[in-house]
């Protein structure tokens, strides 16, 4: 029984783990021409086996720990295999494929030595020779010190001589005594500390993926091979040399900037492979000695590329004169946060490697290294640049279970793209250098842009309504329960409101109140401020008086309209006068004059991070340009259309509603305030009554008219305000003759971009822009994000507001130039996070302020959601941060803990919620969208934490936790990694549950429950 090297015990846990994974299966595969005499073959590799016990070795597990069984020299199993055809191409085929699963075998490590020889027979003076080792045994150095032994060995053999005694030299249990030595151990605690120094405070590297990160990570892998420029590499070489150093630092100082770039990210660690071999002694011995190294990337405040490779030198330095400490040590220096989605302390690798020119042979069968497309995902992204005398490629492995083959390539050429840049102009923030190929570019370009908008007649809605009414006036307007007013009617009315608030002193060009409940009168005094040339600031009755008064007082508002009604639920702060719609009288005052495109047609209040509410001011030039780009798109328009008029007027969608119908002959059917918004199926009803065309809400809105017994195949739906969840997509799609994700904030007027839903969505989107409307996703420097990279989305065009009323300073903030558009044309930063999608439609991320950090993970809390969303039984969903713990909120009938116990095999550990909570519905605000202020706390939930407070099997688990760990108590849900717990602290854990509980569990079991509560369901489960 031998001690192992702490690289062994990580590639013996790692395959403990998972017994089904081949990623540490290494290769050393040549293709061999000419005769070959098999018997001498297995005679050469038995000599070599036999002087390296490292590789006759059975790794089994004693009291938790992983020990080594050396087995005595044996002849070694040759699996003989003849794929010879007529068809040479069938012949190939077949021996590519017998590689592949000759590699992607597993190794059962204590039952067998980790070596496994194949050799494939294509023809009489034609052989494939394929060694497959299990890294904890060999490493790719030892691979070529074995090659060249079983060549020499079997020169000897053919030439009928023994093999000439080599010199003694350490083994690979030296190099583990060297390890445990004095001296080791305190190298090793010196290395301990400068990793745990160099590498505190590094976060994971958060890549955009294609896919959903899967609760564990697949080790199955995808390659993208692309062949380097000669003259690229000439110009690395070159630099170098300016910057003493090696082309492998300039090479990495690029792919910490690709990474930067992709990620968002200026903090981050890249995995290094290093021969770990830089004592003399230990530079020929066969075994587990390689070790990757975590260069710490520090892109902070995007330097330029001569600054950026000085930290990477200086960085790489330090880290190669520590390069002897195992990995696994250094995750034993750190406070590793044990998550089975992705690798730990670092996501992606790089390495620059130099293929060997000196040809390999057995005896007079002349070799070639054999090449397969293979890939194992050793972590999500890997980029190996290997140099040869026939010049150089690029090598990018990644999870098939992230990424698609489309981003491997996608990625390489950026790379290539991005490397040139920063060689030829090293003194630009590397921030700012295109990652952009020219073909790219322009898709992107071409993808933002709406294309042209065809105007309809009149500069305005009031025009062009006014139009209606003179043409069709016995046409009806606005219809409710009970009643109706024809254009004429809606007409007169708004112009007695024309006349009122003339009366009282409203000028053109002044912003009027209007604090009306939702009606017929509502929309004739909407009309009405517009005829005496004002602007309107909407005011809900429902909403907060405080909220009201503040609106009024900002805005500067000359007065404002109220109903008999409205007018007791004023806010008494304000002393903005009060004008009565109900007092109109038919006096035929003048209208005032009539406004131009270019005046404010409203001014809606948004809520600012300040607390101080922000008035956007749209034109009437944008809120005619929308309503013609949506007309376009999703109709609505003539006198067969109905649109359901539901929305608050504070919420600026309600314009649509309105103002479409009305502009073009169609209806409105205003659902009035004795139908309570909530009341889905009075809702339903009403839309049926009122043969409505077109309904508009937000998902949670929807989710209310659903719930009423909504389905109207004769209907046209818009959705918005909202992320679209895609179980809503699909419920609403099937129950609607067309559906359409609509997307736009106030400051753009209305909706911007606009996504029609297939019969059958396989996830959601944004789509495109609407005509007339410019989209861009951009990076912080202002420069266009490559597909699938995250960036703000920034709308330009003709919807774009004039700004924040009386705000100067923040519209400058947040009205920039348009670099695309015409003279003077200014574009919106949302502060929403898309990104483009390979077939050009857009997703939504989310916001900033809904990013959060937990564990150390940066994490979108709509990724939590839309978990919870899929989980049987659940109705809506929502997730939130209370300090530190996550908090999932659902509706249905549904049990939380199962809900949450679900989500285990779906989601990263750090993102499961630590509490599920089931509401009876979630808050709404009057708006129709979740009111995340109204979720309720976590509640406090008291555990034990004393052994007496234990019973049965917990008591237990408890025990054995506690004499691993050296702790006198452990609450049921701590977490096991929180404890200080690793690798072998769970095999000891587990070997003793297996000897006291009788319970055989995987090691998998700790990541997946990693507290005493969790392995003890597991535990009751099994028996």
């Amino acid at each position: 029984m031998i001690d192992l090297s702490p690289q062994q015990e990580r590639m013996w846990f790692l395959q403990r783990l998972d017994p089904s994974d081949a990623s540490y299966n290494i290769y050393w595969i040549h293709r061999l021409r000419g005769p070959l005499d098999a018997e001498a073959l297995a005679r050469a590799l038995e000599a070599t086996v036999t002087r390296h016990e490292v590789l006759r070795t059975r790794y089994r597990q004693h009291d938790g720990v992983p020990v080594g069984d050396v087995t005595a020299p044996a002849p070694v199993p040759v699996e003989r295999v003849d794929v010879d055809r007529p068809d040479a191409v069938d012949a190939e085929a077949a021996a590519h494929r017998l590689v592949l699963d000759r590699i992607n075998e597993p190794f059962d490590l204590a039952a067998g030595p980790p070596l496994r020889v194949t050799l494939l027979r294509l023809g009489d003076a034609d052989h494939i020779l394929c060694v497959v080792v299990h890294h904890i045994a060999a490493d790719g150095l030892s691979m070529r010190i074995v090659g060249d032994e079983i060549a020499a060995a079997y020169r000897s053999f053919v030439a009928g001589a023994t093999p000439p005694a080599r010199p003694v030299e350490p083994a690979h249990r030296d190099y583990v005594a060297a390890l445990h030595s004095d001296a080791g151990r305190q190298s090793t605690e010196q290395a301990r500390k400068f990793w745990a120094d160099e590498l505190a405070g590094a976060a994971d590297l958060q890549l955009p993926v294609d896919l959903p990160r899967a609760a564990v990570r697949t080790t199955t892998g995808g390659l993208h091979r692309l062949e380097l420029p000669a003259d690229l590499l000439r110009e690395v070489d070159a630099v170098a040399r300016r910057h003493r150093c090696t082309a492998f630092m300039i090479l990495l100082a690029a792919y910490e900037v690709l990474l930067a770039r992709h990620a968002g990210q200026e903090n981050f660690c890249v995995g290094v492979p290093v021969a770990g071999r830089d004592q003399v002694e230990f530079e020929r011995v066969v075994g587990c000695l390689a070790t990757t190294i975590a260069i710490r990337a520090d892109v902070a405040g995007m330097p330029s590329f001569d600054s950026l490779v000085e930290r990477v030198r200086a960085r790489c330095l330090s880290a190669f004169s520590h390069q002897h400490l195992p990995f696994a040590e250094v995750m034993a220096a750190l406070d590793v946060s044990r998550d089975r989605s992705r690798t730990p302390v670092y996501q992606a690798m790089f390495s620059l490697q130099y293929e060997q020119p000196e040809p390999f042979s057995l005896g007079s069968a002349s070799g070639a290294a054999y090449h397969v497309d293979h890939a194992q995902a050793k972590c999500d992204l890997a980029m190996e640049i290997w140099r040869g005398p026939a010049g150089a490629r690029l090598d990018v492995s990644y999870s098939v279970g992230l990424f698609t083959a489309a981003t491997a390539e996608r990625l390489a050429q950026r790379f290539v793209t991005l490397l040139r840049g920063l060689l030829s102009t090293p003194d630009v923030p590397v921030g700012s250098v295109d990652l952009l190929s020219p073909a790219e570019h322009r898709l992107l370009i071409e993808w933002g842009e709406g294309g042209p908008l065809t105007r309809g007649s009149g500069a305005t809605v009031l025009d062009r309504f006014l139009d209606q009414a003179r043409r069709s006036p016995q046409a009806p307007a606005v219809s409710w329960d009970g009643g109706e007013w024809s254009y004429a009617e809606l007409a007169e009315q708004s112009r007695r409101v024309a006349a009122r608030l003339r009366a009282a002193g409203v000028r053109p060009g002044g912003v009027v109140g209007v604090f009306l409940p939702r009606g017929a009168m509502l929309i004739a005094a909407l009309l009405g401020v517009w005829r005496a040339g004002a602007a309107y600031v909407p005011l809900d009755p429902r909403y907060a008086a405080g909220r009201t008064a503040q609106a009024l007082q900002d805005s500067g508002a000359a007065c404002v309209l109220v109903d008999a009604r409205s007018a007791e639920q004023m806010p008494a702060e304000s002393d903005t006068p009060v004008v009565r719609v109900d007092d109109a009288g038919t006096e035929e005052t003048a209208t005032g004059t009539a406004p131009e495109g270019g005046d404010t047609a409203y001014v809606i209040y948004t809520s600012g991070s300040t607390g101080r509410p922000k008035g956007v001011a749209v034109s009437h030039a944008a809120l005619t340009a929308f309503l013609d780009a949506t007309a376009a798109l999703v109709g609505g328009t003539g006198p067969e259309a109905a649109w359901l008029g539901l929305t608050s007027v504070s919420f600026d969608i309600s314009g649509l509603e309105m103002y479409l119908p009305l502009a073009t002959g169609g209806r409105v059917a205003v659902c009035g305030e004795e139908i309570a918004a909530g009341d889905g199926a009075a809702v339903v009803g009403f839309a049926r009554r009122q043969r409505v065309t077109h309904v508009q809400a937000t998902p949670s809105g929807w989710q209310v008219l659903l719930a009423g017994g909504y389905h109207r195949p004769e209907v046209t739906a818009l959705v918005g305000g909202e992320a679209l969840p895609l179980p809503l997509a699909r419920q609403l799609r099937a129950a609607s003759g067309r559906l359409f994700n609509m997307y736009g904030p106030t400051e753009t007027t209305i909706w911007s971009a606009c996504w029609a839903v297939p019969a059958e969505p396989a996830r959601v989107s944004l789509g495109g822009p609407i005509p007339g409307t410019r989209l861009r996703v951009l990076d912080p420097s202002g420069g266009l994000c490559p597909i699938g990279v995250p960036g703000e989305l920034v709308i330009g065009g003709a919807g774009v507001a004039l700004g924040y009323l009386y705000r100067p300073d923040l519209t400058g903030q947040r009205f920039v130039p348009d670099p695309w558009g015409p003279p003077g044309a200014r574009m919106y930063r949302t502060g929403d996070l898309v990104r483009y999608r390979a077939d050009g439609g857009l997703e939504f991320l989310g916001r900033h302020d809904q990013q959060v950090k937990v564990r150390g993970h940066r994490l979108e809390l709509g990724e939590v959601e839309g978990a919870l969303r899929a989980a049987p039984g659940v109705r809506e969903a929502v997730a939130a941060l209370h300090g530190d713990r996550l908090v999932g909120y659902v509706t249905g009938d549904v049990d939380a803990e199962r809900v949450r116990a679900g989500l285990a095999a779906v989601l990263p550990g750090y993102a499961v919620p630590s509490t599920v909570l089931v509401l009876p519905a979630l808050p709404l605000t009057p708006n129709g969208k979740l009111d995340r202020s109204a979720l309720p706390a976590e509640p406090a939930v008291p555990t034990p934490t004393d052994r007496h407070e234990y019973v049965g099997a917990a008591a237990q688990l408890h025990d054995i936790w506690c004499e691993v760990l050296g702790r006198a108590s452990i609450g049921p849900d701590e977490n096991i990694f929180d404890l200080g717990g690793h690798s072998l602290t769970m095999a000891r854990i587990a070997a003793r549950i297996r000897e006291r509980v009788g319970v055989d569990l995987p090691l998998s079991a700790f990541f997946d429950a990693p507290t005493i509560r969790g392995i003890s369901r597991l535990v009751q489960a099994d028996r």
